[in-house]
């Protein structure tokens, strides 16, 4: 569901949005070895770390991951919401 696709880059305290990437396809460019990022695809949540990041960045990755995964996505946008793709 590229529509739904929203990349952040991973800061200490917060998900910071790329928005030149949003909704297109993911691409290996965008990807450095010291920088994290988050990749919410509306059904699916990805981390991406790069092997030169501090384990702080990583721990505080995984724990905004986390956070992301919880919070409720809105699909009001798409034409399709993948979750429930008969129920629009």
């Amino acid at each position: 569901m590229q529509q739904a696709s929203r990349v952040y880059r991973v800061s200490e305290d917060l998900l910071d949005p790329v928005m030149e990437s949003w909704g297109l396809p993911l691409r290996h460019q965008l990807l450095r070895s010291d920088e994290a990022y988050l990749f919410d695809l509306g059904s699916e949540i990805y981390l991406w770390t790069g092997r030169r990041i501090s384990s702080v960045l990583r721990t505080a990755g995984i724990e905004l991951a986390q956070q992301a995964y919880k919070s409720p996505y809105n699909y009001s946008s798409l034409q399709l919401n993948p979750i429930t793709p008969m129920l629009g």
